[in-house]
């Protein structure tokens, strides 16, 4: 099999790490912009997109900048429903089935609450699988750069979610495990996951951009998969990093060179373009991940008062003083 740009384009993908701060229309943030009185770094969608995109980042931090921007404009529940609404028809318009997109509630305090601003992304996702057919949940991202009350009540959020849209919680830092690009480091662990089957998130492409590796042929991945861990292929930031997912799996294609049967088998594509598993139908080939692995953990546990609640007692998330984001 020959695979090209368009093959990869129409066949049905699966992305499971990417940040919804970071997927942003230009032109979207420019109305919410307007809206709300927010000062941009530029006035046209594409120039916009330019002053956002991250090449040569000379530290991670450089790379979050960007996001402060992006969320400037994330701070009401319309803005919050649109933005998850237009990224999940993006990525069906790719032909991606299902997704699971990351986000930390915490940063659009106070001026949500936290139930709203979960709420109102859920809403807009689940307008988006109506129409496109496509599947999506939210990951609730703690912060290890926040006090740990507030990634605990995070982690209580994601709990009271599951099943209604919310597939799982992630605790964002330096850990080595999720976009694995450490995890060569210490081969004694590299082999527990491959032998347990934990998934890698590559993100091939924000991992250069951020200086983590110095150019794709230089990515870790090739050596994942030839030790048989189980990979995904993920944008991470499709605004800040100027991709699509049909770019990142050209990108492993053409500098991996992993092959056409393993690159279509890692990538959970399947033969015959625009067909595949329908994960939002209970598809045997839809990844066992996402509400499913939170309802596994045991029967949902109440929030209180309300069931998507912390604790009346609980004091509000404490604001971040300075790009408090992923720093993976």
């Amino acid at each position: 099999m020959t695979i090209t740009r368009d093959l990869i384009h129409r066949l049905p993908k699966v992305e499971l790490h990417v940040h919804l701060d970071g997927c942003l229309r230009p032109a979207t943030m420019l109305d919410l912009a307007r809206e709300q009185g927010v000062p941009l770094p530029a006035d046209e969608p594409e120039a916009l997109a330019r002053a956002l995109y991250v090449r040569h980042a000379t530290n991670l931090e450089e790379y979050l900048e960007r996001y402060e921007i992006t969320l400037s404009v994330m701070q009401t529940g319309a803005a919050l429903e649109r933005i998850a609404y237009e990224f999940l028809v993006d990525a069906a318009a790719e032909n991606v089935r299902y997704v699971e997109v990351r986000y930390c509630p915490a940063l659009h305090t106070p001026a949500l609450s936290l139930t709203e601003a979960v709420e109102a992304p859920l809403a807009g996702l689940k307008r988006a699988e109506a129409e496109t057919g496509a599947a999506a949940r939210l990951i609730i991202c703690g912060l290890r750069t926040l006090a740990p009350r507030v990634s605990l009540d995070l982690a209580r959020l994601a709990a009271g979610y599951a099943g209604d849209g919310v597939g799982g919680f992630d605790l964002a830092g330096a850990e080595r495990i999720g976009h694995g690009t450490r995890l060569a480091e210490d081969p004694a662990l590299e082999a527990v996951v491959c032998e347990r089957g934990i998934a890698l998130e590559s993100c091939i492409t924000s991992n250069v951009h951020t200086g983590t590796v110095a150019g794709p042929s230089d990515h870790p991945l090739k050596r994942y998969l030839d030790g048989g861990c189980a990979i995904s292929l993920n944008t991470d930031s499709r605004l800040m990093d100027g991709i699509t997912l049909s770019d990142e799996y050209w990108l492993a294609h053409r500098a991996l060179a992993p092959g056409p049967r393993r690159f279509l088998r890692q990538g959970r594509l399947h033969d015959g373009a625009g067909g595949g598993a329908n994960p939002a139908a209970g598809d045997p080939a839809r990844p066992r991940r996402g509400g499913d692995q939170l309802r596994a953990r045991g029967p949902r546990s109440p929030l209180r008062p309300g069931r998507h609640q912390p604790s009346a007692s609980t004091p509000p998330p404490a604001q971040p003083a300075h790009c408090p984001l992923y720093r993976e």
